[in-house]
């Protein structure tokens, strides 16, 4: 390989490194900006306080379905004692 070439492709691995450091500094605020958003201490571990948060709607209604379903039974149960007793 010729000088040039060398110094070319050594211009182009520069350029790209300066460019990744840029995305990993902006994605680096970005996650600050969501751990200020959420109010969560860079301790804590973003991952798990977002799924923590987010609930996805069908899993929220089959939730709700459950609970709705366990308060009837509680209920038919307390009906039954009171009546037999």
């Amino acid at each position: 390989m010729d000088k040039q070439k060398i110094k070319t492709q050594l211009n182009e691995l520069r350029m790209e490194l300066a460019y990744m450091r840029g995305m990993l500094e902006n994605t680096n605020t970005q996650m600050q900006e969501i751990r200020d958003a959420l109010q969560i201490s860079p301790d804590e571990d973003i991952k798990e306080t977002v799924i923590e948060l987010y609930e996805h709607p069908w899993y929220k209604y089959k939730r709700e379905q459950i609970l709705a379903e366990e308060e009837s039974l509680k209920i038919l149960s307390d009906h039954l004692k009171t009546n037999i007793i």
